[in-house]
């Protein structure tokens, strides 16, 4: 279940940073939670987590936290030190250039991070460490 950042029309979907997308997400959510379906939550957005913890959701064993690999990776890891399931999603494939100039695109300071990391990297390796 990803609630991702992309810009959509109105008549495709609700627009981003919305109460009503928020309550949709959250809903769909639970209804896959309470079926006991497997269930992986993908997003990085803090609200949508923290309601998702609040509401004991992740407590159910087919349900999990995913995230991008990168962003946000001490959130990822305080969820798993909580005790809940956690996965790190990879951009792989064919179609990785794509999703990186998507990435770039919606963002554009993302490419003078990106450069400013190859330029001076720093040791994160606790950080990557679930």
């Amino acid at each position: 279940m990803v609630k991702g950042v992309f810009k959509v029309n109105e008549s495709q979907g609700f627009q981003q940073h919305t109460e009503a997308l928020n309550n949709r997400y959250l809903e769909l959510v639970e209804i896959i939670c309470k079926a006991n379906h497997p269930l992986s939550i993908a997003t990085q957005d803090p609200q949508m987590i923290n309601a998702v913890i609040k509401s004991n959701l992740l407590a159910n064993p087919n349900t999990e936290i995913e995230m991008l690999h990168g962003v946000t990776p001490l959130v990822l890891k305080n969820i798993k030190e909580k005790g809940y399931q956690t996965r790190v999603y990879l951009v792989y494939g064919t179609q990785w250039f794509l999703h990186l100039c998507h990435r770039i695109a919606e963002y554009p300071p993302n490419i003078f991070q990106s450069v400013s990391d190859c330029l001076h990297p720093v040791n994160r390796k606790d950080d990557y460490y679930f």
